[in-house]
């Protein structure tokens, strides 16, 4: 239908007492869908264990395995101990030392992250374990994940690992 038609069509309607019609909106098309968020980390953590150590200190051992989205352990909480830190031992020119990481450690999508002797741990400061206790509570803060409980069999000095 050109212009001259369809004025011809309004002014008919006009006329004739009819209403002119309404004009015909235009339906918004639907929004793109949101990116897809990354996948998230579906960790899991095994083979933990707490090594108490003279002086009230204590070291934490355990492995992460991560599914198909990456993650960083955050930090670490338990009732045991009245601080805890994440360290690794450093090899400085055949001196082993050992430094804080605030910023946790990496794991890896689809991989692993192992915290053993001689390399990541975690450090508990103030600990305290009644001897007839045999596994502890962790909290593990992931950035991803949140808090993830476990339980770590306690070590003691002696003891096999």
């Amino acid at each position: 239908m050109n212009r001259l038609q369809i004025v011809f069509l309004v002014f008919l309607l006009v006329a004739c007492g009819g209403e002119a019609p309404a004009p015909v909106e235009s339906t918004p098309a639907p929004a793109p869908p949101p990116p897809a968020a990354p996948p998230t980390a579906e960790l899991t953590v095994g083979d933990a264990t707490v090594h108490l150590l003279p002086n009230g200190m204590g070291a934490g051992y355990l492995r992460v395995q991560a599914g198909e989205g990456a993650d960083r352990l955050a930090g670490v909480a338990t009732d045991i101990a009245h601080g805890t830190e994440i360290h690794e031992s450093i090899d400085d020119n055949g001196m082993m030392r050992m430094e804080a990481r605030p910023d946790g450690f990496e794991v890896p999508a689809g991989g692993e992250l192992l915290l053993a002797q001689g390399g990541k741990h975690l450090m508990f400061h103030g600990l305290e374990v009644a001897d007839d206790v045999n596994e502890v509570e962790l909290t593990l803060q992931f950035a991803e994940a949140g808090e993830k409980k476990v339980l770590a069999r306690v070590v003691r000095p002696g003891d096999d690992s």
